[in-house]
């Protein structure tokens, strides 16, 4: 009988539902003796790989997301890293072009500039010159002597 109960375990609910008791009732089981054998579902292969396909599509749509998000940010870095490479080398161009002119100024004026042998050359020359002022300055100076002495002599025989 427990195997008719265990077999048909929805009779005895009924049973219990509607409210007739039966001496069946107060001595079923809720466990089964003999194990239930189940088909196995022919769905399951297919149930499987479509969740399988699912899950793929969308780790696929997600990781080419992810990739197009790290491709613009790179492209981005990229292109700010050559715009700054474009202005450093304005700068520097600005820079060599600075340092022409400079070396053209520099080359204009060693060649009027003088050279040390020009420069000792006007040194002793110029020495000669102030000895010869000097000179010219003490022979004045004599000379003048010389005629506050004579005017100083006619002066005094003058009285």
């Amino acid at each position: 009988m427990n195997t008719l109960l265990s077999a048909y375990p929805h009779l005895v609910s009924k049973v219990i539902q509607g409210s007739r008791l039966s001496k069946y009732t107060l001595f079923a089981r809720s466990y089964a003796t003999h194990t239930a054998t189940e088909t196995p579902s022919k769905g399951g292969f297919k149930s499987s790989f479509v969740g399988f396909l699912a899950g793929a599509t969308m780790t696929s749509a997600v990781g080419y997301y992810y990739l197009l998000e790290e491709y613009a940010s790179a492209s981005n870095r990229l292109l700010q890293s050559v715009e700054k490479l474009q202005m450093t080398t304005e700068t520097v161009r600005d820079y060599t072009q600075k340092i022409d002119t400079i070396e053209k100024e520099l080359d204009r004026l060693k060649e009027s500039a003088a050279s040390l042998q020009q420069f000792t050359t006007l040194k002793t020359e110029i020495r000669k010159l102030y000895d010869t002022v000097n000179s010219e300055h003490l022979e004045l100076k004599m000379h003048v002597w010389g005629i506050e002495q004579d005017i100083k002599h006619a002066s005094k025989s003058t009285k």
